[in-house]
């Protein structure tokens, strides 16, 4: 029975995006095709943070406390985590979705932005999903900071990936991509510290739904 509440409540992010989504018209094979991307990255960032663990831990050990937190909070989670998670949503609308997303040969109108910026809000919610149920079954404690926090962080850099899929430059993306680290990165930082300290990682979520938001703004080309 725990179990099976430890799943519903990590994946109702997700189930509520869904919900959403479907109103908004995204079809069902590009909600499927962007669940199971999110899913098979895990294998990928955790083959990736365990070889950054067996070579580089006997040396971190030896560096002060604040840089081995560091180190772990942007490096071998924020960027092996976005670098994989991008990398996988980039390749699935390169080739599940590029007909209909063609995001990098026109300019897309609002509508299929829209749906986009969902299919990335999903892509994020789910990869949340099956990492809160990691962390909590390791930490008991954990699972409703991470299910009102890292979800929507998550979730929010989804939408970074569609920002770099449409980018008009390399540099223009390798920018997003950077600012999507670094604002995993702080999050991790500060989160892990607890306490006070979960007023700055608010600040971040609060940044990167910000960025987010803009790609649901009628506005916006």
């Amino acid at each position: 029975m725990g179990i099976i509440l430890l799943l519903i409540t990590a994946f109702l992010p997700a189930s509520a995006a869904v919900c959403i989504a479907i109103k908004k018209h995204v079809p069902v094979y590009a909600l499927a095709a962007v669940f199971c991307a999110a899913a098979v990255s895990l294998l990928p960032v955790l083959a990736l943070q365990h070889s950054v663990h067996t070579l580089l831990d006997a040396g971190l050990a030896q560096q002060p406390e604040v840089v081995q937190l560091l180190f772990n909070s942007v490096i071998t989670a924020a960027l092996i985590e976005e670098g994989v998670k991008a990398a996988l949503f980039g390749l699935t609308i390169a080739i599940v979705l590029q007909k209909r997303y063609a995001l990098t040969q026109r300019i897309p109108t609002q509508r299929m932005l829209t749906q986009c910026a969902m299919l990335g809000v999903f892509f994020g919610l789910v990869f949340s999903g099956f990492e809160n149920i990691s962390y909590s079954l390791r930490y008991s404690n954990v699972q409703f900071i991470r299910l009102v926090t890292a979800a929507v962080l998550h979730g929010s850099l989804g939408c970074f990936y569609v920002s770099m899929v449409r980018a008009a430059t390399k540099r223009k993306a390798a920018l997003i991509f950077f600012v999507a680290v670094i604002l995993h990165g702080l999050y991790n930082f500060f989160i892990s510290q607890g306490g006070g300290f979960i007023l700055p990682a608010l600040a971040v979520i609060g940044l990167a739904c910000g960025y987010a938001a803009r790609l649901f703004t009628p506005s916006r080309p």
